[in-house]
């Protein structure tokens, strides 16, 4: 399994690169089904225009999920996560096996993942360890974010930064990462309409249920007492 991630702070504009990374995946798989005639799943937790839908159904799946349950055996998708803290949080002891069989079987069962979280070090260690490449996305200046009790924003405008930083630079609870090769990767990208225009920018993520764990049966027998006992692990 591939794993992108975006981290930044709110209104950093790690959304708005999950959108662009959407449209170019999209565009790719129109590209592979003329190829192979099999439609991908493309799945996403954050609502998307009607017009984007309409567009993805034409040569891949379109799916809407709200809990990792409903994405955790599929096969051959691009999925995309914002706010990836809310399906693996830090907070549990251990992510359970199913967690486990999602992140490490990607690549067996064709899948890519695209993710956002606010701070990356809130995401269990677990799924940090398996990410490939982790991008800070800042915005350095732009138009705030549209309020109902604020004035409407009448252009859409905005210059973001996003920078490579090493995956494996998160300890613990520290939420430094360390820059690759700081001064020559750094990345500025533009505010587009279009691109904010995929998605719904109001909807808030809900938190996953996590998947349940499955109890498996185990048999243990002790030859000094010579008994057999029963274990649902």
């Amino acid at each position: 399994m591939s794993k992108v991630i975006f981290t930044g702070i709110e209104s950093s504009g790690k959304s708005l690169l999950l959108s662009r990374e959407a449209e170019r995946v999209r565009i790719r798989n129109k590209f592979w089904f003329k190829q192979v005639k099999v439609k991908r799943i493309m799945a996403f937790n954050s609502p998307m225009s009607q017009e984007f839908i309409n567009k993805v159904n034409e040569f891949s799946i379109y799916l809407f999920f709200k809990d990792l349950d409903e994405i955790i055996y599929l096969q051959e998708a691009d999925i995309f996560i914002d706010e990836v803290v809310k399906f693996f949080p830090s907070s549990v002891n251990s992510l359970t096996n199913e967690q486990l069989h999602f992140i490490t079987q990607g690549a067996k069962s064709g899948i890519c993942l695209w993710g956002a979280s606010q701070d990356f070090s809130q995401v269990h260690k677990q799924f940090r360890r398996l990410v490939n490449k982790v991008f800070l996305v800042k915005k350095i200046i732009g138009s705030s974010r549209p309020m109902k009790t604020a004035p409407p924003v009448s252009f859409v405008w905005g210059v973001c930064s996003k920078t490579p930083v090493d995956p494996k630079s998160f300890k613990g609870d520290d939420s430094s990462m360390v820059e690759i090769e700081a001064g020559f990767t750094l990345n500025f990208f533009f505010i587009l309409k279009k691109d904010i225009e995929r998605f719904d920018t109001s909807y808030k993520i809900p938190l996953s249920k996590l998947p349940r764990k499955k109890l498996r049966r185990q048999e243990e027998f002790c030859e000094e007492d010579n008994y057999s006992r029963i274990r649902y692990i």
